[in-house]
Order: structure tokens, then C-alpha cells, then sequence
């Protein structure tokens, strides 16, 4: 368990920022660790290679989406194949 929580506080502290437009026309979603130590707010700006794509500050950020709860109305819902 130890393990799995600094792999993803690693991986969040290692997330890729790159300057994006302005223009958002998303959502807020907050994005929280599954132990509640990391939290993550801004407009939700896509979902890409497991990791959701938040502007904050006019930066996007990149969380991998593994062990984080997504809460507002822009988060993905998954549903198993038919």
C-alpha cells in the first residue's frame, strides 16, 4: 500500500506541464488521491494514455488517473463492455 501511494505522489510531482490556450471551455473537476494527501483542481481539459489533462493557471497538467477520484460534472465514467 506504502508503495502504491509514492508511486502516485511520484508520478503527480512528476507531471508534464505544458502552456495551453486560455480558452477553456470545460469544467471544474477536482482530482483527489485515494488517501486524500493529494488534491488537484482546475478545468478539465481532456483524458489521454491514462492521465487526466487539468488547466490550472494557464498550465495544463497531466495526473495519471491511477488511484485518484474524480469528482464534477466533465469526469469520465467508465462502463464495462457489453
Amino acid at each position: 500500500m506504502i508503495k502504491a501511494l509514492q508511486s502516485a505522489a511520484t508520478a503527480l510531482v512528476g507531471f508534464t506541464m505544458l502552456i495551453v490556450p486560455g480558452n477553456a471551455q470545460s469544467g471544474e473537476i477536482v482530482l483527489t488521491s485515494a488517501d486524500a494527501t493529494v488534491m488537484v483542481s482546475g478545468q478539465f481539459a481532456g483524458f489521454e494514455r491514462d492521465a487526466y489533462l487539468v488547466i490550472y493557471k494557464g498550465y495544463q497538467l497531466k495526473v495519471p488517473a491511477k488511484d485518484m477520484v474524480c469528482q464534477g460534472d466533465d469526469c469520465l465514467t467508465f462502463q464495462p463492455a457489453k
